[in-house]
């Protein structure tokens, strides 16, 4: 079956771009599974995901590049990297409808703590309190050392 057969039932729009191959949107097919089973069960109305590729996937516009854009008006995620993290991040900014606030980081740490595995989250949540201040202020407020 074509990609765009198994993606043609699910609650949001999924846009490949043209030039990518059936082969190459296989493989986003388990980033997709992962959005849609993340929108069910926290309630998380996007209306669109887009995928993008280039190599190296942050060296495409410049110096650096995303690996992932959250439309909030619209509700449409943007991804170029297959990270299931990247992912959480930005469905966690549609999901609370703001940037990096606290807000925001509630949500995020909650996706990951919920859907990613163990070692990978404590990862991503070190990775997370460096990067993002407000997650940071957040953790500092309401977490106890060692307790999440």
């Amino acid at each position: 079956r074509q990609v765009t057969d198994l993606v043609s039932g699910l609650p949001f729009r999924v846009v490949f771009p043209k030039k990518m191959n059936d082969r190459e949107r296989r493989r986003w097919i388990p980033v997709i599974r992962l959005v849609h089973l993340v929108c069910n069960q926290q309630n998380i109305g996007l209306e669109e995901l887009n995928f993008h590729h280039h190599v190296p996937p942050q060296k495409s516009w410049g110096l650096h590049h995303e690996f992932g854009e959250a439309d909030l008006d619209d509700k449409i995620i943007s991804l170029c990297s297959k990270d299931f993290d990247a992912a959480l991040h930005e469905l966690a900014h549609i999901w609370t409808d703001t940037g990096h606030t606290e807000k925001w980081a509630k949500a995020y740490r909650k996706l990951i703590l919920i859907y990613l595995l163990p070692e990978e989250a404590e990862r991503r949540v070190a990775i997370a309190r460096g990067a993002y201040p407000a997650f940071k202020k957040f953790e500092d407020r309401h977490t106890i050392a060692g307790i999440p």
